[in-house]
């Protein structure tokens, strides 16, 4: 839920890993077979190297922009089984500052 470099690196990672750890242990379970990154900003505002973003892109990480987390659900074991998104219209003010998203 982020667009930034470290983001980048941590999504790219998660895709080409082969070693344990807890992301690729997540990416081997039943059903999921992608790495998602959603981002408060448009393309055009992502915080991200232009270079993070088209070798990510190159490597299947799925895009989705102008997301705002809402809400964390967790199952029966208070384990997180999804998030409940909200488009975004906008995250910087006429100045060019970082505001609270306007849904």
């Amino acid at each position: 839920m982020a667009a930034a470099n470290v983001a980048y690196d941590i999504a790219r990672t998660v895709v080409r890993q082969t070693g344990i750890d807890i992301s690729r242990t997540a990416l081997r379970q039943a059903g999921v077979t992608s790495v998602h990154l959603c981002s408060l900003e448009s393309l055009e505002e992502l915080p991200a190297d232009d270079e993070e973003i088209i070798e990510g892109e190159e490597e299947g990480i799925v895009r989705h922009h102008r997301l705002g987390p809402v809400e964390i659900l967790l199952n029966d074991e208070g384990r997180v089984r999804g998030v409940v998104f909200q488009r975004c219209l906008r995250v910087f003010d006429e100045e060019g500052e970082i505001r609270s998203p306007i849904r």
